[in-house]
């Protein structure tokens, strides 16, 4: 009985152990068939792009990609969708794919088309700031101000505002049209705030003008009336010297 029920443990045991195998294998077949037949619908898709249907191609390269789990096959189905965009002139589109290209694969393959496409699709600002130092930036852009002059590519088309900060505290300001594929330049000019000048020495020099004038009047009108009446020439002196020292005598 024992070398029975042995028997039967070891029979149990290797069907047990021969499971796992044929659903292994079954799950290879299934998994080859599925990239057998994507690998066709992908032949029929490159051979629609060769022949210049590239919607037909994007389409079907974008039905293709949920389904792809090989990095490779990956990769060529992220490449011919961004191909298939650019060819088609979505060129904002194409450079989203690109990168994403770039991301996924960690590849340096679409650097090129990056750079080219991202000098059609944006703009660049060129700032200048008359020598004056100052730190710019552009308004609602991510980044931080930079010192002026200076270059901001990747730039959105249409209107934006360009600060111009001292000491952190905006100075100025500019409007610019960003044109995509185009070069910009503003210019921003700091608007500076007049001090008061204290002159200290004008002031004396006109103050002592001034008293010598009154000190003047005073004695040629003591001389002019001292012929008349020598009585009010002694009040008009008194009030004359009153009046220079700061005090009033009525």
């Amino acid at each position: 009985m024992r070398a029975l029920v042995v028997g039967i443990a070891l029979l149990v045991g290797g069907v047990a152990l021969a499971q796992p195998t044929k659903s292994g294998d079954a799950q290879r077949n299934r998994s080859s068939r599925a990239n057998a037949d994507i690998q066709g619908e992908l032949n029929a898709a490159v051979n629609d792009f060769k022949n210049a249907r590239y919607n037909v191609a994007l389409t079907a390269f974008r039905v293709i990609l949920p389904r792809a789990t090989a990095p490779k096959l990956r990769a060529d189905l992220l490449w011919n969708i961004a191909r298939s965009l650019e060819e088609l002139g979505r060129n904002r589109d194409a450079l989203d794919a690109f990168e994403r290209f770039g991301a996924e694969t960690k590849s340096e393959n679409a650097a090129g088309k990056i750079t080219k496409l991202a000098a059609i699709v944006f703009g660049s600002v060129a700032v200048n700031c008359g020598g004056v130092a100052l730190m710019v930036r552009l308004d609602g852009q991510a980044g931080d101000a930079k010192p002026c002059p200076s270059v901001f590519s990747r730039v959105e088309p249409g209107s934006v505002l360009v600060i111009g900060e001292k000491d952190g505290q905006e100075s100025a300001r500019a409007l610019a049209k960003v044109i995509a594929g185009q070069s910009t330049e503003v210019q921003v000019m700091a608007s500076v705030a007049p001090q008061p000048v204290v002159k200290e020495e004008s002031s004396m020099l006109g103050w002592a003008l001034g008293s010598a004038v009154v000190v003047g009047a005073g004695v040629g009108l003591y001389f002019l009336l001292q012929e008349d009446d020598p009585q009010p020439v002694q009040m008009i002196q008194i009030l004359v010297d009153d009046e220079q020292m700061g005090l009033t005598t009525r």
